[in-house]
């Protein structure tokens, strides 16, 4: 879209429609140019008449999903670095999940069993490298599509297209996966992001994401909706950078608070995994927070009294064992939560709603935490006399004798003289292949 005309002049009006970004370019008559790009959410008609609450099921608990995630932040640093952010989430009365473990390496791991209910490995194969027998992620059973067929405006956005979660190494989307998706504007801003550090002309980065799910609820005042982003750029390859954002982002929740969206609202905010480098992670402590990641509720203040039993479930979970899985259980809940069946006992299955129970006993093999990723397991001194340690070397002895073989004979082409003398006399077999560090 471009305006000539004098730069203290109002262009006209231009309303959203076919798409939520355009380029702006205004020349004023002096020659002055100024050119950016504007985000917001188109104005849909179809979508807006498509979206109701008649579509969801009469076991719904007729809740929007707005969730916020950051990249590589543990509990213990968004504590520490988003102490502004998090003192506004306790006074919402916010759930942590204080034994929240991540399932695998890297943000995919911990977003595709969150959204899927099944991990990368039992989904058919989106790897590029598999060239064209890879398929695209749109096959993924990602849970907005459920909550679409439920009746929902749907929206997701990433701010790091050049290494985001289903574009660096997966194949990415054929199709656009939602309704709005916030992360085509971040591929197409690419250019002007490297020019300036962290902001698009005037505005930081991390506003962009935040205004776009502010105006995501004020398009669709009444709407069902489910709305998911994902920040990386401060924290994905920063320990620290992330602070920047906590003020703009403390102030985002009680914009969303004292506007009553969060009155029929569940808020989440979340993250996929702690720092995964970095030389806080040579150390204990940044092995344990990189598998214990942020992650936190917010419900309406309705709800504990509609649902006490699911509530009261949920609170006891902050201090559980709880997996990606289990929060896709816990999605799915939302769109059809029947409470009579989730009285009763607790089932050791992979996916457990978290308004269901789970015991304090739960171990990482009954939730399918292989034990590299377990932040229950610990370290213990071993005396070389122990059972253990004697099984342990008989078995690596026999580990390395299976590794022997015998191989045939070979013709070393160069003149190699004196180059294996060190062996001369011990192993005068070994002369073709050798090469001694002492050259006498």
């Amino acid at each position: 879209m471009t305006w000539v005309g004098r730069s203290h002049q109002q262009g006209p009006v231009y309303h959203l429609e076919s798409s939520d970004f355009a380029h702006v370019h205004c020349v004023a008559e002096d020659g002055t140019e100024w050119d950016n790009h504007v985000v917001g959410i188109r104005t849909d008609q179809e979508i807006k008449e498509k979206a109701d609450w008649s579509k969801s099921s009469e076991a719904s608990m007729k809740l929007n999903v707005l969730i916020f995630g950051f990249d590589s932040m543990s509990r213990l640093n968004f504590i520490r670095q988003l102490p502004k952010s998090y003192t506004v989430l306790k006074s919402m009365n916010a759930i942590v999940l204080e034994g929240y473990n991540i399932v695998g390496d890297g943000t995919p791991q911990a977003l595709i069993p969150m959204l899927t209910g099944f991990t990368e490995l039992e989904l058919p194969d989106t790897r590029r490298r598999m060239g064209s027998r890879a398929q695209y992620c749109d096959v993924y059973p990602f849970i907005w599509k459920d909550y679409q067929t439920h009746g929902y405006v749907t929206l997701y956005g990433e701010d790091t297209p050049e290494f985001g979660t289903y574009t660096y190494r997966l194949k990415g989307f054929q199709d656009q996966p939602t309704h709005h998706w916030l992360s085509t504007f971040f591929r197409d801003s690419m250019s002007e992001q490297k020019k300036d550090k962290f902001c698009l002309k005037n505005m930081p980065r991390h506003r962009i994401m935040m205004d776009y799910m502010k105006h995501f609820y004020t398009v669709y005042p009444s709407q069902p909706k489910f709305g998911f982003v994902f920040h990386a750029e401060y924290s994905h390859n920063d320990f620290n950078l992330i602070a920047l954002a906590d003020s703009d982002f403390s102030e985002w929740l009680e914009w969303f608070h004292l506007r009553g969206h969060l009155n029929d609202t569940l808020l989440i905010v979340m993250s996929d995994h702690g720092n995964r480098f970095a030389n806080v992670r040579n150390t204990q402590q940044g092995k344990l927070e990189e598998r214990l990641p942020f992650f936190s509720f917010v419900f309406p203040p309705w709800f504990a009294t509609k649902y006490p039993e699911a509530h009261s479930a949920f609170t006891k979970n902050a201090d559980r064992l709880a997996t990606p899985f289990d929060i896709h259980a816990t999605l799915a809940d939302v769109l059809s939560y029947d409470n009579a069946s989730n009285a009763g006992h607790y089932k050791k299955s992979r996916s457990n709603s978290l308004f269901k129970e789970i015991p304090p006993t739960r171990t990482c093999q009954d939730a399918f935490i292989e034990p590299h990723w377990c932040a229950c397991l610990d370290w213990e001194m071993l005396s070389p006399k122990h059972e253990f340690t004697r099984r342990i070397a008989d078995y690596f002895v026999t580990f390395l004798n299976d590794l022997s073989f015998s191989v045939g004979d070979i013709s070393r082409i160069n003149e190699y003289g004196k180059q294996a003398s060190c062996i001369y006399d011990t192993f005068q077999d070994l002369r073709k292949f050798c090469y001694c560090k002492q050259q006498s």
